[in-house]
């Protein structure tokens, strides 16, 4: 196995050298790391009957309160595209998570505000969130906690 391993090595130091292989086994590890943390995320959310998007807008929606957001603040807070949001909304308003009222300056127009309904299952869904997340990140202490937000805050900064 170890030769195996050196063999391996030595092949792809043929095209790229030492510190790019390690970049490379790098993102290939964080690449990883999100598959599981995503897969997690969704079975976790799909026991409220919620996918990561309507948890999203969900959470974005109870932060906004009960003045709301328009589908155009909403798309400037998810980056979908405006048919995707047209879409989103009318899938949470008919599971009853928001309502839509008129909106005050433009009678073509809504506001979706998250409803009773929807603050319930959000709440639940944060929590359990909470918890899955301390378990995910729970072999950490503070100091790589601290270490690790800001490391992937600057690569996230480096990617935008």
């Amino acid at each position: 196995m170890g030769k195996d391993k050196n063999n391996q090595s030595s092949v792809w130091n043929t095209i790229v050298n030492n510190d790019e292989v390690v970049n490379i086994h790098l993102l290939f590890n964080i690449s990883h790391m999100s598959t599981l943390i995503l897969k997690k995320r969704k079975e976790l959310l799909a026991t409220f009957e919620l996918e990561p998007w309507s948890y999203d807008m969900l959470v974005i929606l109870y932060q906004a309160g009960e003045s709301g957001l328009s589908p155009k603040e909403l798309l400037k807070r998810t980056g979908v595209a405006s048919g995707t949001m047209t879409h989103r909304i009318n899938l949470l308003l008919k599971s009853e998570f928001i309502i839509s009222t008129p909106a005050p300056d433009d009678g073509r127009s809504i506001i979706a505000t998250i409803s009773d309904k929807g603050k319930s299952v959000v709440k639940k869904a944060i929590k359990a969130h909470a918890d899955e997340s301390a378990k995910i990140l729970g072999d950490l202490n503070k100091e790589e906690l601290a270490a690790f937000q800001q490391i992937t805050q600057k690569l996230i900064h480096q990617l935008q």
